[in-house]
């Protein structure tokens, strides 16, 4: 009877993310902050090291740009070395963010690690006690679009091995929020004779499909707003009988948005104590803040600094950190059947993201600015509808 295998399945590494739009944290925080991606592929080692797994799978983009800091090359080969000490191999794949042609200065890693090499599907075969236990299969992206779909390419290769475990940086038809890459059907996965797909690119934690098991971890730490949570890696014990999984947080930092609801009654001390209640002592958190008030007098607040000096008490408080806050008013007076409002606001709702920045995501320029290729449209739309409201608020107020 064929022996199990154990690894860990994770992916988006991200490391050495420049956190944009977080430069204004506390000067110790921000580098904490800076090198929460490091710790949590730190952290990846160590849960690997304490499992005794047989191997790691990295699934793309593993760095966050594809020319790379010497520190994020430097220290991507020590958590390799680390691992190669305990006997675990590392299988890796380059995505989007750092294709192959990109990086002008690649860096060797040490023999532990077999790196897919080129943007056509190959495999690997993992040996456990001189037995072919395992093979694994992907491809590294070349360029930084690779827009076909990769599947018919994935053929089974010796069927006396016990196991066929498939890698894949792309996006599910299901998936939105991020840009497009080798896209696929669930259903084309589920047809492949493979006993394991372990995905990367999209960054929600989400297992499509149990039988066969079809999985994204998620990324290991998260970078804004958009991505709460606990982030983490997959632990992954595959029998011919079964498949168990278990998340591991990896994560040091967390993103968490808050939305308090302001009645006409309430004080800046009744504010104070509503995030108060949502805020938790034992962890870190990075807060983004929404007041919804009902009433004009947040805004004198605001004028008088009141609210900032209130938010700046708060963080001095807590190990919470409310590093973005806005307000939005709705005093039911300017807004109530305003007819041309609520239309401009239906449009918003119903217009498609993507086609209308479509022109800047084919600029030329576009491509110094890898960041913008990870827009979320619901991000942008929600951003679209604030300044139209305050907008709308201020001319009405001047009326």
């Amino acid at each position: 009877m064929s022996q199990g295998i154990k690894f860990i399945h994770a992916a988006d590494l991200h490391l050495d993310s420049p956190f944009l739009g977080l430069s204004d944290l506390d000067e110790k925080l921000f580098e904490k902050v800076k090198e929460s991606t490091f710790t949590a592929l730190n952290n990846l080692v160590n849960e690997a090291i304490k499992y005794k797994v047989d191997f790691v799978l990295i699934i793309g983009d593993l760095f966050d740009n594809n020319k790379q800091s010497l520190k994020a090359q430097v220290r991507l080969k020590e958590a390799f070395d680390r691992l190669n000490k305990y006997n675990i191999n590392v299988y890796l794949s380059y995505g989007n963010h750092d294709f192959i042609q990109g990086n002008l200065y690649p860096i060797d890693y040490p023999e532990n690690v077999f790196v897919f090499p080129n943007e056509k599907v190959s495999h690997f075969t993992y040996y456990k006690d001189e037995q072919a236990l395992a093979n694994i299969y992907g491809f590294s992206y070349e360029t930084r679009e690779v827009t076909e779909n990769k599947i018919e390419e994935y053929q089974k290769i010796n069927a006396d091995i016990s196991y066929h475990i498939a890698t894949l940086h792309g996006s599910a038809d299901t998936s939105h929020g991020h840009a497009t890459y080798a896209p696929f059907k669930i259903s084309e996965l589920k047809d492949k004779p493979f006993d394991y797909w372990a995905l990367g690119h999209i960054h929600k934690r989400e297992i499509l499909s149990e039988s066969p098991p079809i999985v994204y971890p998620g990324n290991i730490q998260g970078r804004h707003r958009n991505e709460p949570g606990d982030k983490g890696c997959y632990l992954v014990n595959l029998t011919k009988n079964e498949t168990q999984f278990k998340f591991i947080p990896l994560g040091i930092i967390k993103f968490k948005s808050i939305v308090i609801d302001l009645v006409k009654e309430d004080t800046l001390h009744q504010l104070k104590e509503k995030i108060n209640h949502q805020l938790f002592e034992d962890e870190l958190e990075l807060i983004h803040l929404t007041i919804n008030s009902q009433t004009d007098e947040i805004t004198e607040w605001e004028k008088t600094d009141r609210l900032s000096e209130l938010i700046q008490l708060i963080n001095d408080l807590h190990s919470s950190y409310i590093y973005k806050y806005k307000v939005k008013l709705n005093t039911g007076t300017f807004f109530s059947n305003n007819y041309f409002f609520d239309q401009l606001l239906l449009h918003l709702e119903e217009s498609e993201v993507e086609t209308s920045i479509s022109d800047l995501l084919t600029h030329p320029q576009a491509r110094k600015h890898p960041e913008i290729y990870d827009i979320d449209n619901e991000q942008l739309k929600n951003r679209a509808q604030e300044i139209l409201t305050l907008e709308f608020y201020n001319r009405g107020e001047k009326k």
